[in-house]
């Protein structure tokens, strides 16, 4: 039996939409961009048609939209506004990622290459996994949840809505963060966190020799 091919719109046309459009192009049909910045439409030669920043239902052939948007918080204020509007958000899974029975998915997530998901896990509305992401058992994602590539999420973890995971960044066995938190590139993480802010790690520098 052949996969349904999902009409799409992608909002936006950055990095992250480029990728998406990238990974996904045999499980989707993306029909053009709604960005802000057209010009990168010619720039980066991208296929489709170039639909005006402030869509309505009755500007699109479809009412699906993918939010390519790296910031949780800007990813936020779009989706409620295009929902209360009608529009569509579905959850799509790479034909290479492996998504435990037992997870649940709400609306607008999407689950990129070599991505795994835990049983028992929980994942928020338009949480973005990029590839080879990894999240533990019985872990909890909170809605927006950006994770950038190569991320490691340990099981029975706490993530709170909005929180930005940077790439190759290590979250341990049962850990919570608590509110909304960025975590830098690189960094490991354990406990427990309360306050919102940014946790890096020491970066590189020259030794003295």
């Amino acid at each position: 039996m052949k996969d349904i091919i999902t009409d799409v719109v992608v909002i936006g046309s950055g990095g992250l939409a480029r990728e998406f459009s990238t990974y996904f192009a045999s499980s989707c049909n993306v029909l053009g961009y709604s960005t802000t910045t057209p010009e990168d439409i010619e720039k980066f030669q991208l296929k489709g048609v170039l639909f005006p920043s402030n869509i309505s239902i009755e500007s699109l052939p479809t009412k699906n939209l993918v939010l390519a948007i790296g910031s949780p918080k800007v990813k936020r204020k779009l989706y409620e506004k295009l929902s209360s509007e009608g529009f569509s958000f579905p959850s799509i899974i790479h034909e290479t990622a492996i998504v435990s029975e037992s997870a649940s998915l709400s609306d607008g997530v999407i689950v990129s290459p070599m991505v795994i998901v835990g049983p028992n896990t929980k994942i928020g509305k338009l949480v973005y996994c990029n590839y080879q992401v990894g999240i533990g058992h019985d872990s909890v994602i909170g809605d927006f949840t950006q994770i950038n590539p190569g991320a490691q999420i340990g099981g029975e973890v706490f993530v709170s809505p909005d929180c930005l995971i940077g790439s190759n960044s290590t979250i341990l066995q049962k850990a919570k963060l608590n509110t909304s938190i960025t975590i830098g590139s690189g960094s490991v993480i354990l406990g427990t966190k309360n306050k919102p802010g940014t946790l890096v790690p020491h970066y590189s520098k020259y030794l003295p020799f």
